[in-house]
């Protein structure tokens, strides 16, 4: 039995229990737990919650030493290393033994992912339809060049002219994304379940689109050619601007934030100039709110981020819907309105959001497939 691995194994699980485990450190758990059944057995005696429960949480220190003991004996080891384990780090597992009992953490996550296959997540991918009535599916990085022409499909358009009232249509499916760049040089990052209709007009002098879902924006500047954008609740009036949009089908709002540049807002009701770090809110009567952006959240996932400020968990799981082409039920709308506060890597798999959430929260997640069941958790502890 070597005790230096197994010193190892148990500075690992209690970084995992306490959520600071590093991915390079992750996989060494995993391969020492692979590797060596001494490692694994200990991992799994040291993550079971009756474990935790009597060695770290229970009153009785006299138990507490006899669940020790036990776990002594059945390792084949007199103290040692393990006995450390107790005296220096029982601060550090007594938090994990709350995070695991009381706040409902998934013990044993790094053992059960490896039954079920990750969820990986979006890709790049659109769908045209192009003017002359072609289509096609994208995967490349960037769609570039001139709109007014259907010689990007990768076909012969032939020598007819294309009225300039045609537009050609990008869509991005669920569990996608996509960008653009426009003939004027503006970049264009469609989110999951959006589209974009650009005109076979388009050009430097006329600088018009149609939106909907949601997109990043990099407009370029000309103040004498405004950039135009349509959505279902109003105009976007741009000039030289970094902006979000968010006009989503199943939400009641539009949603403009506003990075750097110029921008007015025009609805049925009324016209506004939105103020840098600021966002709209139009709803659907066309009446226009100007409130504080938080700029960072809201475009987060353009820099490759999902955040999250104490966001309710059905509006967080739609985001998931989205980008990792999941389907979401819950147990009750106690579950459904569960909040959170997160900041994860958009580019991670649906397991490591999982795993977070099942960490910190009172949430309960079983996925199957791309099937995920959200439940409240069972509480372990007995008051």
């Amino acid at each position: 039995m070597d005790t230096n691995k197994l010193e190892r194994v148990k500075q690992l699980v209690m970084k995992q229990l306490t959520g600071t485990l590093t991915g390079p450190e992750q996989e060494e758990l995993r391969r020492l737990t692979d590797s060596d059944a001494d490692c694994r057995r200990l991992a799994d005696e040291l993550l079971a919650s009756d474990f935790l429960t009597a060695a770290v949480l229970d009153e009785n220190t006299a138990w507490q030493e006899r669940t020790w003991q036990g776990l002594y004996r059945r390792m084949g080891v007199r103290g040692g290393v393990l006995s450390r384990l107790y005296r220096r780090r029982y601060r550090l597992a007594a938090a994990a033994a709350i995070l695991i009992l009381v706040f409902g953490a998934w013990a044993g996550w790094y053992l059960r992912t490896g039954e079920e296959s990750p969820i990986g997540p979006g890709t790049t991918l659109a769908e045209i339809s192009w003017p002359d009535g072609q289509k096609s599916v994208r995967t490349d990085d960037l769609l570039s060049g001139t709109f007014a022409s259907a010689d990007l499909s990768g076909a012969p358009s032939g020598d007819k002219e294309l009225s300039p009232d045609l537009y050609t249509h990008v869509v991005v499916p669920q569990g996608s994304e996509y960008k653009v760049r426009l003939d004027d040089g503006t970049d264009i990052h469609l989110d999951a379940e959006s589209s974009l209709a650009v005109p076979t007009g388009f050009s430097a002098h006329n600088r018009h689109i149609n939106l909907s879902g949601e997109a990043y924006l990099e407009v370029s500047k000309d103040s004498l050619h405004p950039f135009t954008i349509h959505t279902e609740k109003a105009d976007l009036l741009v000039r030289g601007t970094k902006l979000n949009i968010r006009c989503r089908e199943d939400e009641p709002c539009l949603e403009v934030v506003l990075e750097s540049g110029r921008l007015d807002v025009r609805s049925p009701r009324e016209e506004v100039s939105l103020p840098v770090g600021h966002k709209a809110v139009v709803d659907a009567a066309g009446g226009i709110r100007i409130l504080p952006a938080d700029v960072y959240a809201a475009t987060a996932w353009h820099h490759g981020r999902f955040v999250f400020d104490n966001r309710p968990l059905d509006y967080i799981m739609r985001e998931m819907e989205r980008w990792y082409d999941v389907h979401a039920s819950f147990s009750s709308d106690k579950v459904r309105q569960m909040r959170f506060t997160l900041d994860l890597d958009r580019y991670d798999t649906f397991n490591r959001f999982v795993e977070v959430v099942s960490l910190i929260g009172e949430a309960d997640i079983t996925l199957k497939k791309n099937q995920v069941l959200i439940s409240e958790k069972r509480h372990t502890l007995k008051h």
